[in-house]
């Protein structure tokens, strides 16, 4: 039960930091916020199931210059 209520709070806890400080940054600057996590969910995922960025990077960062960012600062 109590290991429950662990994982309980680290789940909220990622969800508070998703919704307030991403999607706070996400107003700031002006990007949509659920466009913007479409466009990273596949990259998220394979870096979760794979349990390092390493296999996700290349795809981040096909992801990020589609989004938008100039190719010499993705680079």
């Amino acid at each position: 039960f109590t290991l429950g209520k662990l994982v309980a709070v680290m789940y909220a806890g990622l969800l508070i930091f998703l919704f307030v400080v991403i999607g706070g940054v996400a107003l700031l600057i002006r990007v949509p916020f659920f466009t913007f996590l479409r466009a990273i969910r596949e990259p998220f995922v394979v870096a979760f199931t794979a349990a390092s960025s390493e296999p996700a990077l290349p795809k981040a960062l096909d992801v990020v210059a589609r989004f938008g960012v100039p190719r010499n600062i993705v680079g």
